[in-house]
């Protein structure tokens, strides 16, 4: 016959058990003091961690070295991925814009176009620009964007220049719609790749830069169509046709590059950062 114990598990931990518990609390102990010795990480990790992953600015600790070096990375950035950004973002805006200048010279007449044919070669650029918006955002997180961006250039810098080939108002539309979804991933991209780089108290001067090319761009389209409109019947060629070959030319000599210029995210191990 089975027997019962008559003894009973006590509810405090034993004496073994408190001793575990006081070394665990000294190991917690070590690896604090251990961490201030340490110091914070390079300020390229801080800036990663603060800028992409958004975990706690390291630059609490007030450290006079560090904060330096972080200061010699921003100018860097200024001097590199601000630039580099800002003149693909104004050569974006200047191809968006250039069937207005079109619009003033004859491409109406040379193409046959009625009249609302300008309003939908408008549209339907606006209508592949926000189809591809979003797959591109999230394919930019998966891939390198300092070779992602330039060469999204290089393609809407050909595609641009193919306007000069339309004859039809409707082989002008499906050149626009392209247009559109290869011009998609810049703004974005470009907005994203900084917030990756600079924490948020950066961040907003440099986003307030960035739309700055926005508005030179409408300053520059009139002055660079009206240079470019003096090359009537060169190579058999009318202004407009000239207008977009041109500038497609300078697009890609920025897109060029920008391959050299432009930096992946701070945690890459490849790109110009390093």
């Amino acid at each position: 016959m089975a027997t019962r114990s008559n003894t009973t598990e006590s509810p405090f931990p034993s004496a073994d058990a408190t001793y575990v518990l006081d070394e665990k609390i000294e190991d917690e102990k070590l690896d604090d003091i251990h961490l201030e010795e340490r110091g914070p990480p390079p300020a390229m990790e801080e800036k990663a961690y603060e800028g992409y992953y958004n975990f706690a600015p390291i630059a609490a600790l007030n450290l006079p070295d560090w904060r330096a070096t972080e200061k010699k990375l921003v100018r860097t950035l200024d001097y590199t991925l601000l630039p580099t950004l800002w003149i693909l973002y104004l050569n974006n805006y200047l191809d968006w814009t250039n069937i207005a200048q079109a619009r003033l010279n004859t491409i109406e007449e040379d193409l046959g176009m009625g009249p609302e044919d300008y309003n939908i070669a408008v549209s339907v650029l606006t209508v592949g620009y926000m189809l591809a918006q979003l797959p591109s955002n999230l394919l930019l997180t998966r891939v390198r964007p300092g070779i992602y961006l330039p060469a999204t250039v290089m393609v809407w810098s050909a595609v641009s220049a193919s306007t000069a080939a339309a004859t039809n108002p409707q082989t002008l539309f499906v050149i626009r719609f392209f247009l559109g979804i290869t011009e998609a991933p810049l703004f974005p991209g470009a907005v994203y790749l900084m917030s990756c780089w600079y924490t948020r108290k950066e961040l907003a001067l440099r986003t307030a830069i960035l739309y700055s090319g926005l508005v030179l761009a409408q300053a520059l389209s009139g002055i660079l169509a009206a240079g470019i409109f003096e090359m009537d019947g060169v190579q058999g060629l009318s202004e407009w046709q000239w207008l977009f070959i041109l500038e497609a030319l300078m697009f890609v000599v920025c897109g060029v590059g920008a391959f050299w210029t432009l930096p992946d995210y701070p945690h890459s191990k490849t790109g110009s950062q390093n």
